[in-house]
């Protein structure tokens, strides 16, 4: 984020907000406005999404969903689940993605869906 205050403290140090796991259901990292992603404590959000035995991807898209409900602001989510499946979603005009599991031969990359 450019112009920002000095000593701005973003959504990365806030536990649920920029990232969030939870042993027996996946994990989850965030990217995009912090003081959007903060209000909807948008991490947690999405696992808890992905709680109810959901796809990772239809989990992401439920948490950005929310975001874009309740805040104004641009942000992205990449999930993982407990199975190993992942998911990502964003509201923004592109966002960047890259993963590897343990059943490819090369890391999935894409810049945008």
């Amino acid at each position: 984020m450019t112009k920002q205050q000095q000593g701005r403290v973003g959504d990365t140090a806030l536990v649920g907000c920029g990232l969030y796991a939870d042993n027996k259901i996946g994990g989850c990292s965030t990217t995009g406005d912090g003081e959007s992603i903060i209000p909807v404590v948008l991490a947690k959000t999405a696992i808890d999404f992905l709680s109810e035995d959901r796809h990772p991807e239809e989990a992401a898209q439920m948490a950005i969903d929310t975001l874009v409900s309740q805040v104004k602001g641009e942000a992205g989510c990449i999930l993982i689940d407990r199975q190993g499946r992942v998911g990502w979603a964003y509201n923004s005009s592109h966002m960047a993605c890259a993963y590897m599991t343990e059943g490819q031969d090369k890391v999935a990359v894409f810049t945008k869906k």
